[in-house]
């Protein structure tokens, strides 16, 4: 789901949970810094995405509670999209290291073949010297 699809869907719950709540209690609405941690937890589904998100999170300390949601949500959408990026440049790095790791095996791994052939094709010479 991305990012926008994600905002847009806690946007409707928020929606729906104001719009529901009993209108005889006058309770009010969700406070703006409710809905500011609130959504920041629906980001955190997995230790991955908590890992990912805990820096941002803490990085915005109190402002969290003073800044508008829909600044929230364009800061999120920001700090995804450098996520997804690093994701991707991550992803590339480690393709990369994996070809080159499995390069060095292969070579080292002829390199030792062609040190065995050597070193049986003596054993075998010296034999034959020996013997005749």
């Amino acid at each position: 789901m991305s990012m926008n699809d994600h905002i847009n869907r806690f946007e409707q719950l928020v929606y729906d949970v104001n719009y529901t709540k009993p209108a005889a209690a006058a309770t009010p609405n969700l406070a703006v810094s409710v809905i500011n941690l609130k959504f920041l937890n629906t980001l955190m589904t997995d230790r991955a995405s908590s890992e990912k998100w805990e820096t941002f999170i803490h990085g915005k300390g109190l402002q969290l509670e003073q800044m508008s949601t829909q600044q929230l949500y364009a800061e999120v959408r920001v700090s995804a999209a450098r996520m997804k990026q690093m994701d991707k440049s991550a992803d590339i790095e480690t393709k990369a290291l994996t070809t080159e790791l499995h390069q060095a095996i292969q070579a080292l791994t002829t390199q030792l073949g062609e040190g065995v052939q050597r070193h049986d094709g003596n054993k075998s010479k010296g034999r034959g010297q020996n013997q005749g």
